[in-house]
């Protein structure tokens, strides 16, 4: 017996878009045969490749904005940066403000999980291995320096080549591994670390909170941290912001609850969290919104210019749309996807925040654009002043207040370069990983494509016997199917990607 539960995360690791995961059918799966997938790719790519010479196309898989600083990706696998760079967030080896983008050192293998806190960033290469750089705020760069020094060149975390999920935050960060193990480091004032206490008031290496190991995604804002587990689960620790609310759940010995992970309601189909100043909204696999905390400035979106309720300890449901795709906030502001690839926003609008040509308030979400081709989009998370998108092309998409040229962008604007197509070597997966590894339950296969493309997943077991052969069609960036395992035979399985290149290939062993 099988399921699968197919999703992306959103947040701090921007992805392309893909249709809502838990629809009737998660993976999109298709009837037609395989050989009839691939030869519409070759004939695709036949023209591409015709077309090469004088073809362009927007080049982005991911990109990211915190305190006027923002990180892209570009499909060759290279970082760039621009803005607000005193801190040296945007890596580019000085403190200099960077209006236009500009490379983050010269490598080209970095993956699209990469995060901005108030004064530094962080970011995981194909090869699992994490890397920061910025300034050293309560040893939030967790590489056991106690001093307040200034990384202006990403700078490699120990020697581990595990790390799969990264959070960033004021003056601090957290990390998952790719056994689902929660790691923390850096300023513990508010319990920020999770290790149950407030001691290790700056950590400066990352250490393991608690010993849960079934951890998939972490979100972090203004000294709270929110994360998921892989059963679906939401948790909360850290700051319960002004209002008191912020962690979503009532605490029974606030001296000590707020300073471990202690689970939001009982709902089991969290899929992501965005964190504001003093609250935080969460999207369910069933496509619906969820807010907890303050709502002084509408962030509820249910129309209310004065904000009522003005709290809400517990979570409650944000309208009653159920074709949400994926959300992110700043601490006053909202903006989300739609499954359509649209584009929807309320809040605080003061800046041309939201990027729909006005200015004043929005106590309701409304539909920014007529632009039905939005793949990613997201809020600058720290201050407030404007947003980036992707759309389906990879193009790079900016509006709002641009700190980096001190001037508003009123409507959505193109940004950053082209990169001709002849330039771009086609790698299809990269770095496929299934964890836990031994799995008792449920084991999460993790890659990254380089375009969208068809995709046969084969599972066998170790005497060669197939279990599993599904066809569907991947997106580019990063996938993630989660399989049930539980009634599986103890031993150890193969899992195989194929694509029209080849086979990539992982094992996995069953308690």
């Amino acid at each position: 017996m099988f399921a699968f539960i197919s999703y992306i995360y959103p947040s701090c690791n921007p992805q392309p878009k893909i249709p809502h995961p838990f629809i009737a059918n998660p993976l999109r799966l298709y009837g037609r045969s395989s050989n009839l997938l691939f030869m519409k790719v070759k004939i695709t790519f036949l023209l591409l490749f015709i077309f090469s010479c004088t073809a362009f196309a927007q080049c982005y898989t991911a990109a990211y904005t915190a305190y006027g600083t923002t990180i892209a990706r570009r499909t060759d696998g290279t970082l760039w940066a621009k803005g607000f760079n005193f801190n040296g967030t945007a890596g580019t080896g000085n403190t200099v403000q960077q209006p236009n983008y500009i490379q983050i050192g010269t490598d080209n293998d970095w993956s699209e999980n990469f995060c901005i806190g108030d004064t530094h960033a962080l970011a995981v290469k194909n090869d699992g291995t994490l890397w920061v750089w910025g300034k050293n705020t309560n040893g939030c760069l967790g590489l056991g320096l106690s001093t307040l020094n200034t990384i202006v060149t990403p700078t490699q975390i120990g020697t581990d080549n595990d790390w799969a999920f990264v959070a960033a935050d004021e003056k601090n960060s957290a990390a998952i591994k790719t056994n689902s193990t929660l790691w923390t480091w850096g300023d513990n004032q508010s319990g920020q670390l999770g290790i149950g206490s407030t001691v290790n008031f700056n950590q400066l290496a990352p250490i393991q909170a608690g010993s849960d190991n079934n951890w998939a995604k972490v979100f972090s804002n203004d000294s709270t941290y929110f994360a998921i587990k892989a059963d679906g689960t939401l948790w909360a620790w850290g700051s319960v912001g002004t209002s008191n609310c912020k962690l979503g759940y009532i605490a029974t010995n606030p001296a000590l609850d707020y300073c471990s992970p202690h689970q939001v309601g009982t709902a089991t189909n969290w899929i992501s969290i965005a964190v504001g100043q003093n609250m935080a909204i969460g999207l369910q696999a069933n496509g619906m919104l969820w807010a907890w905390g303050g709502n002084s400035t509408s962030q509820f979106g249910n129309g209310t210019a004065n904000g009522t309720p003005t709290v809400a300890s517990i979570p409650i449901q944000l309208g009653n749309d159920s074709d949400w795709q994926q959300i992110s906030m700043s601490n006053v502001l909202c903006v989300a996807l739609k499954n359509n690839g649209t584009r929807w926003g309320w809040g605080t609008n003061g800046g041309h925040q939201l990027g729909n040509g006005l200015n004043g308030n929005v106590v309701f979400p409304i539909q920014l654009d007529s632009h039905t081709d939005w793949a990613f989009i997201s809020i600058d998370t720290k201050a407030y002043q404007g947003g980036n998108g992707l759309k389906q092309d990879q193009s790079l998409i900016i509006w709002g207040y641009d700190l980096a040229i001190s001037a508003p962008r009123p409507f959505p604007v193109q940004e950053g370069i082209s990169c001709p197509l002849a330039n771009y070597v086609f790698n299809d997966v990269i770095h496929l990983v299934a964890f836990p590894n031994p799995v008792n339950d449920f084991v999460t296969i993790r890659y990254q494509l380089d375009r969208n493309m068809p995709i046969m997943l084969q599972l066998n077991n170790n005497l060669g016997q197939q279990i599993l052969n599904k066809e569907f069609i991947g997106v580019s960036g990063r996938n993630e199917l989660n399989l049930f395992m539980k009634n599986f035979s103890s031993g150890l399985y193969f899992i195989n990607l194929k694509t029209e290149s080849g086979t990539y290939e992982c094992k996995v062993i069953k308690n």
